[in-house]
């Protein structure tokens, strides 16, 4: 899903959830500039998608309009289709390394990274011989992942394991040279996802 469409989708959904919401609120929503949340509603007040009408005092309320219900249901309907063929591309992917890592003999490893990417990774998991001994997230430290306690980077230090696999690829070159520079494991014993090892 393009990045424009994407927005176009979300500034939409949030709407329809409040439509007494400050534009300053649906920039940080959509994570993105002010500058930018204002040129997207423009541009849907434009193709006909929402209206917008002045209460009392500065206060403003977005309407979505029957025509912007019919995009906003197209693009539900386009996420979704997107949504499950990543999911689908992901999961085979991840199968695929599992099995390279599971062919060299490797058999436990630490999760680093507890998001949808290592969700993904704990299904795929199940069709090999890996086994996961635990999950490093330093921003879900105390949690649980299935069932799995989840530690701070600090908790490698006493752990058994063959190979730490980094299961996010937002902060992937992050945690790489974490677990390099800060950790010293050595460079064959991390494995990201996203292809680099």
């Amino acid at each position: 899903m393009e990045k424009d469409t994407q927005r176009t989708f979300q500034l939409l959904t949030e709407i329809d959830k409040d439509n007494h919401i400050s534009q300053r609120a649906l920039s940080t929503k959509l994570g993105i500039a002010l500058g930018l949340t204002n040129s997207i509603i423009k541009r849907c007040v434009r193709k006909g998608y929402i209206k917008i009408s002045t209460i009392p005092k500065n206060r403003i309320k977005y309407l979505i309009t029957p025509k912007g219900f019919t995009e906003k249901a197209r693009l539900t309907y386009n996420y979704l289709q997107y949504t499950v063929s990543f999911y689908r591309d992901a999961r085979e992917k991840i199968k695929e390394s599992f099995q390279l890592i599971s062919g060299d003999g490797i058999r436990d490893v630490v999760f680093y990274g507890a998001g949808e990417v290592a969700e993904i990774s704990f299904i795929s998991l199940a069709e090999t011989d890996l086994k996961l001994v635990a999950v490093i997230d330093d921003f879900k430290k105390g949690e649980v992942f299935f069932g799995i306690p989840i530690y701070g980077r600090e908790k490698l230090d006493e752990i058994d394991y063959d190979k730490v696999i980094i299961t996010t690829f937002r902060a992937a070159d992050t945690i790489h040279k974490i677990l390099k520079n800060e950790k010293n494991i050595a460079k064959g014993k991390i494995f990201l996802l996203n292809g680099y090892k």
